[in-house]
């Protein structure tokens, strides 16, 4: 019998000493379950000091993605995954119960019904529960409800704690800044090396800025609290925090509800301070030129600088690094005659974080593409499954839609003809003066007139021709996916319509393409029929097709390749091969080894 792949997810909510002794007995624990049932135990995912309430958890992050989705960190204010091109590294994720996977339902949701669609399942422990079954949508959209009802009835008491704390100027921070820690009876005091790195910016910030100094601790290797590489953001919220002034301000930001991960700034007016909060590490004197310098180099002009998305980027998030896996960043330098020359760099060649791939141009990666010839999509599976669910499902919607239509066009009309009635009741008996049976037919022609309007409003919610919309969009898709695969030669702006990534390494550029599909299309008919979505099918893997980079190096790499196999095929025309153990000298290169195996078979 085949053992499932299985994967273990614990989290606790602090990281304090004993919840670290409680993570512990967990995995033990759970080591023990999966060999009971039988589950191939391939990693444990454990968070600590991570809430349940968003996905932005690092061992979260890292199983979703090992389980083939991606998180996407440019929504803000959302947690989203989206469904990659990866298979899964395994069957299963266990978990103890619902509120240890997530205690939001719309992240539990989701991801649940994302994983399934990749073929991976969640087995909750507690409860009995499992994605597997028939019922697991109802099961788990009422355990969810109830996880996150209970951490926004548990925020709301923290919330109070806090400002109760701080309006007694009682500094009692979730977690401590840089330079900080608690000692065993949980007092606030200094750690040493910390110290210097803090003292260090403040004074070298006015010479050297945020950039400098990050890449200068980068480059000494002293990590972040978090053991994260600096940035020059990490440098310029130091200088910001009067905290190193001894001096705390809390009740700054505030959240709308638990499960948002947007904090919005309070007013001045109703910020707490707190003197004498930890002890000083700067000078207030120190802190007051920091920020003069800081507010000096901020740019004040009506053209905002700061990120923003390059959409006249053709490559824009489309090229990674073929040595670290991390992306590149695009860089626009001026070099003779004022001509600007557009570069991409790798992001962790750039904060010195140890990658040395080599970048490359933009005129580079236009040339590779040219030399690529693309006439060989064929039909995939995928598009033709997807097109198929979207019609036949927007015509079962559409043919449901059009008979509820129908059933409240007759109650409608129904009445209509009874308000009528009434109408002409009330108004024979008002003229006899009959004024108790005028009030009871009075109350009838009430309810039944709110339940006209009633129905009346159901009605005009149809919306039929959203419906017929989405389905000349999918037709249209169709149209460009045929065109698409008849084409007998693409231009280079066609090209990049099915580019999905470009993987550069020093000597080669890997394009990577895929035919368009359906996938905008079902994420439009899901948020219109809700209760009836369409699974998402997993993606297809886009087809890779490699390019020789074309400088110095890579020439010269590509020629010494090229000899050596000319070298290697001689030699072993010279030296036929007299067993398995000159085979494997002669495949490894190692001649030496292979003249003396063909020299010892010979006596």
């Amino acid at each position: 019998m085949t053992r499932k792949r299985a994967v273990v997810y614990t989290r606790v909510s602090t990281d304090k000493e004993e919840q670290k002794l409680s993570l512990a007995m967990q995995r033990e624990v759970y080591e023990e379950y999966c060999s009971k049932h039988n589950f191939e135990l391939v990693e444990i995912f454990a968070d600590e000091g991570f809430s349940g309430t968003n996905a932005r958890r690092e061992k979260f992050i890292e199983m979703m993605y090992r389980a083939g989705l991606d998180f996407d960190e440019r929504v803000k204010d959302s947690d989203i995954f989206h469904t990659s091109d990866r298979e899964p590294e395994f069957d299963y994720i266990i978990t103890k119960d619902v509120s240890r996977y997530a205690r939001n339902e719309e992240i539990g949701m989701s991801t649940a019904k994302q994983l399934r669609a990749l073929g991976v399942y969640i087995r909750f422990e507690h409860g009995g529960v499992s994605t597997e079954d028939k019922n697991w949508k109802l099961m788990l959209t009422i355990l969810f409800s109830v996880a996150e009802g209970y951490s926004q009835d548990l925020s709301e008491k923290i919330k109070f704690t806090k400002e109760h704390n701080a309006r007694k100027l009682r500094y009692r921070p979730a977690r401590l800044p840089y330079g900080f820690t608690w000692d065993k009876d949980r007092k606030i005091v200094k750690v040493p090396e910390q110290v210097e790195v803090v003292e260090y910016i403040f004074n070298s910030y006015a010479e050297k800025g945020g950039m400098i100094l990050s890449k200068e601790l980068n480059q000494k290797k002293i990590p972040t609290q978090r053991n994260h590489l600096w940035s020059s953001d990490k440098i310029t919220r130091i200088i910001k925090n009067r905290i190193y002034t001894g001096t705390a301000v809390v009740h700054q930001t505030y959240k709308d509800d638990v499960t948002s991960t947007e904090r919005k700034r309070r007013d001045e007016s109703e910020f707490i301070i707190i003197p004498n909060a930890v002890p000083r590490i700067i000078s207030d004197e120190q802190f007051e030129e920091a920020q003069e310098v800081r507010l000096s180099r901020v740019n004040t002009s009506i053209k905002k600088r700061g990120r923003k998305v390059s959409y006249n980027d053709t490559y824009f998030q489309k090229i990674k690094c073929g040595v670290c896996g991390k992306g590149f960043k695009k860089h626009t330098t001026t070099g003779s005659g004022k001509k600007k020359k557009i570069n991409y760099m790798c992001m962790s060649r750039v904060k010195h974080a140890g990658c040395g791939c080599r970048g490359v141009a933009l005129n580079n990666l236009n040339k590779g593409l040219e030399e690529i010839n693309i006439n060989f999509l064929a039909d995939t599976l995928k598009e033709q499954v997807q097109y198929k669910q979207l019609i036949d499902n927007l015509a079962k919607e559409l043919a449901r839609v059009e008979g509820t239509r129908k059933q409240l066009q007759e109650q409608i009309d129904r009445l209509d003809f009874e308000c009528d009635s009434l109408s002409d009741t009330i108004k024979a008996f008002s003229e006899k003066g009959n004024r108790k049976l005028v009030n009871r037919y009075e109350k009838k022609f009430d309810i039944t007139s709110n339940e006209l309007e009633e129905l009346e409003v159901q009605l005009e919610s149809i919306n039929v021709e959203k419906i017929q919309r989405l389905k000349q969009k999918v037709e249209q898709k169709k149209d460009l996916i045929q065109q698409l695969k008849k084409n007998q030669s693409f231009t280079n702006e066609e090209k990049l319509q099915l580019l999905q990534k470009v993987v550069v390494t020093d000597y080669e550029l890997e394009y990577f393409f895929s035919m368009p599909n359906y996938d905008d299309e079902i994420q439009e008919f899901n948020s219109i029929f809700k209760e009836n979505p369409i699974e998402v099918v997993r993606k297809l893997k886009p087809f890779g097709i490699t390019v020789r980079r074309n400088h110095k190096e890579a020439r010269e790499y590509w020629n010494q390749l090229v000899e050596d196999y000319e070298a290697r095929e001689q030699h072993e025309k010279d030296y036929p091969y007299q067993d398995e153990e000159m085979l494997l000298a002669q495949q490894s290169e190692d001649w030496e080894e292979a003249d003396r195996l063909r020299v010892e078979g010979k006596l």
